[in-house]
């Protein structure tokens, strides 16, 4: 998926869908739902961190932009 330009890494092991990877996952869960005759229902898709600034911090503390 990564060569066909439907994902992209967004760091070491994880990746985020891009416009062609989502169509293409809507396109799977429809078949799927149609072969098994059911819906779908409960689905949630995250990133399990969206940004490298979500490193282990503690609880409470917050960041402060650096000139």
């Amino acid at each position: 998926m990564l060569r066909a330009g439907l994902i992209r890494q967004v760091m070491a092991g994880a990746y985020t869908y891009l416009p062609l990877g989502w169509r293409a996952v809507r396109k799977v869960k429809r078949l799927s739902a149609r072969k098994w005759n059911e819906p779908v229902k409960f689905e949630l898709f995250m990133p399990a961190c969206p940004r490298p600034s979500c490193g282990n911090r503690p609880a409470g503390s917050t960041t402060t932009a650096t000139p």
